[in-house]
């Protein structure tokens, strides 16, 4: 495995996840020096998972520009985000 890449989650550390992602929408903007991509998800809790406080999204090498929940722009004390993730 190259360095950096994430690791193999083994079946024994498997836990049921504690959202559903019931749509994703992706727009893709491809420029001559940067893409940008905008992304929509819509997510509900999953009923047989045990109750998840946080909802953790893994990235690398990404930089967040807006971040909504439920058309409202969230305030910096209501996530936050790594060089590995955004908790919300």
């Amino acid at each position: 495995m190259k360095e950096g890449q994430p690791g193999a989650i083994l079946l024994k550390d498997y836990q049921t996840p504690g959202f559903i992602i019931a749509q994703t929408d992706l727009k893709v903007e491809l420029g001559e020096d940067e893409t940008l991509v905008t992304c929509s998800l819509t997510l509900r809790r999953n009923p047989e998972a045990e109750r998840a406080e946080d909802l953790v999204l893994d990235g690398q090498e990404l930089e967040l520009t807006a971040l909504q929940v439920d058309e409202r722009e969230l305030g910096s004390n209501e996530f936050s985000v790594d060089e590995d993730s955004l908790t919300v």
